[in-house]
């Protein structure tokens, strides 16, 4: 009898590796979708336009807009053009227009650049976000500007027409 009770425990552990193990799966798979994005990628969509205005010493490589839960968000990067000698710190002038091309809204993002070298060619980033969701159609307009973000224009501030 012992031999089949060591077996019955055996089959015991078992199943409860098993099943521990299912749940550990099934937890980790709901928690990977649970914070899986619920955002929209509206460029990618084909409802929103980029319109990024390049300097002679910086580009905008990258601009995405993401539709979230009543808003958007808009973030990027801004490369400078080489040798771009002098001070990263700058901001975004982000203005978003309707498809008759009037503004429905403007906004300021400071960028941000991670590293301390002042000869550097590396991108600075920058991230806004906005209590609106553009219609189809709409453009965001992006340029880069040197300098730090004024106070009265860090504020998103919504244009009625």
């Amino acid at each position: 009898m012992p031999a089949t009770n060591s077996t019955n425990e055996m089959e015991n552990k078992m199943k409860t590796h098993k099943s521990l193990l299912i749940v550990m799966l099934c937890v980790s798979t709901a928690f990977v979708n649970g914070c899986a994005t619920t955002r929209v990628d509206l460029v990618k969509e084909g409802s929103v336009t980029i319109i990024p205005l390049q300097t002679a010493k910086t580009r905008v490589p990258s601009a995405h807009v993401y539709r979230g839960n009543g808003d958007i968000t808009i973030s990027g990067n801004i490369a400078f053009r080489p040798p771009y000698r002098g001070n990263r710190q700058g901001h975004v002038d982000i203005t978003i227009l309707n498809p008759d091309d009037s503004i429905l809204m403007k906004t300021t993002a400071p960028t941000r650049h991670r590293h301390r070298q002042r000869i550097d060619n590396r991108p600075s980033s920058y991230f806004a976000r906005i209590p609106v969701v553009p219609s189809e159609g709409s453009k965001v307009q992006v340029v880069y500007h040197p300098g730090g973000v004024k106070p009265k224009c860090s504020q998103a501030s919504r244009v009625n027409h």
